[in-house]
Protein backbone atom coordinates (compact mmCIF):
# COMPACT_ATOMS: atom_id res chain seq x y z
CA UNK A 1 0.00 0.00 0.00
CA UNK A 2 1.35 3.47 -0.88
CA UNK A 3 2.37 6.08 2.03
CA UNK A 4 2.05 9.41 0.89
CA UNK A 5 3.61 12.15 3.42
CA UNK A 6 3.69 15.73 3.36
CA UNK A 7 6.85 18.13 3.57
CA UNK A 8 6.94 21.68 5.30
CA UNK A 9 3.10 22.37 4.01
CA UNK A 10 0.20 24.19 6.05
CA UNK A 11 -2.78 21.22 6.37
CA UNK A 12 -5.23 21.10 3.97
CA UNK A 13 -8.92 21.30 4.72
CA UNK A 14 -10.80 18.21 4.55
CA UNK A 15 -13.25 17.92 1.73
CA UNK A 16 -16.21 15.75 1.17
CA UNK A 17 -15.74 14.87 -2.16
CA UNK A 18 -12.59 12.34 -2.63
CA UNK A 19 -10.03 13.39 -4.75
CA UNK A 20 -7.39 11.15 -5.65
CA UNK A 21 -3.69 12.32 -6.70
CA UNK A 22 -3.09 12.61 -10.52
CA UNK A 23 0.83 12.66 -11.40
CA UNK A 24 0.55 14.66 -14.85
CA UNK A 25 4.30 15.00 -15.72
CA UNK A 26 7.52 13.75 -14.95
CA UNK A 27 11.51 14.14 -14.64
CA UNK A 28 13.23 11.48 -17.21
CA UNK A 29 16.80 10.34 -16.70
CA UNK A 30 17.63 12.85 -19.22
CA UNK A 31 15.88 15.86 -17.25
CA UNK A 32 13.21 16.28 -20.03
CA UNK A 33 10.10 16.92 -18.64
CA UNK A 34 7.22 14.50 -19.76
CA UNK A 35 4.16 13.34 -19.67
CA UNK A 36 3.36 10.80 -16.55
CA UNK A 37 2.74 7.66 -16.94
CA UNK A 38 2.57 6.07 -14.26
CA UNK A 39 0.01 6.29 -10.95
CA UNK A 40 0.88 7.14 -7.27
CA UNK A 41 -1.09 4.09 -6.12
CA UNK A 42 2.39 1.65 -7.83
CA UNK A 43 4.90 3.39 -5.60
CA UNK A 44 5.60 2.08 -1.47
CA UNK A 45 5.67 6.41 -1.01
CA UNK A 46 5.29 8.96 -2.40
CA UNK A 47 6.15 12.89 -0.58
CA UNK A 48 4.32 15.94 -1.39
CA UNK A 49 7.04 19.06 -1.78
CA UNK A 50 6.46 22.49 -1.78
CA UNK A 51 4.12 23.88 -5.03
CA UNK A 52 5.83 24.98 -8.09
CA UNK A 53 4.56 28.07 -9.78
CA UNK A 54 4.96 26.79 -13.12
CA UNK A 55 4.17 22.87 -12.42
CA UNK A 56 1.85 22.58 -9.76
CA UNK A 57 2.49 19.93 -7.01
CA UNK A 58 5.57 18.53 -6.98
CA UNK A 59 6.14 15.17 -5.67
CA UNK A 60 9.03 12.03 -5.07
CA UNK A 61 7.86 8.29 -5.24
CA UNK A 62 10.05 5.53 -4.82
CA UNK A 63 9.86 2.03 -3.42
CA UNK A 64 10.98 1.08 0.22
CA UNK A 65 13.32 -1.70 -1.71
CA UNK A 66 15.34 1.19 -3.29
CA UNK A 67 14.48 4.49 -1.71
CA UNK A 68 17.72 6.28 -3.58
CA UNK A 69 16.17 5.62 -7.04
CA UNK A 70 13.35 7.66 -6.61
CA UNK A 71 11.16 9.85 -9.34
CA UNK A 72 10.22 13.36 -9.89
CA UNK A 73 7.01 14.05 -10.82
CA UNK A 74 4.09 17.03 -10.97
CA UNK A 75 0.71 17.22 -11.31
CA UNK A 76 -2.11 17.62 -8.31
CA UNK A 77 -2.01 16.81 -4.54
CA UNK A 78 -5.34 14.56 -3.65
CA UNK A 79 -7.01 14.07 -0.11
CA UNK A 80 -4.54 11.20 0.42
CA UNK A 81 -2.63 13.66 1.82
CA UNK A 82 -4.79 15.02 4.67
CA UNK A 83 -4.56 11.47 6.10
CA UNK A 84 -1.58 12.11 8.25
Amino acid sequence: MTKFARINLTEKPKTVEIKKTVFKKGITIEKDIVKAVLTPNIFDKVILLPKSDRYGDVFIAFDNSCPKNYTIYFGEAGDEFNDE
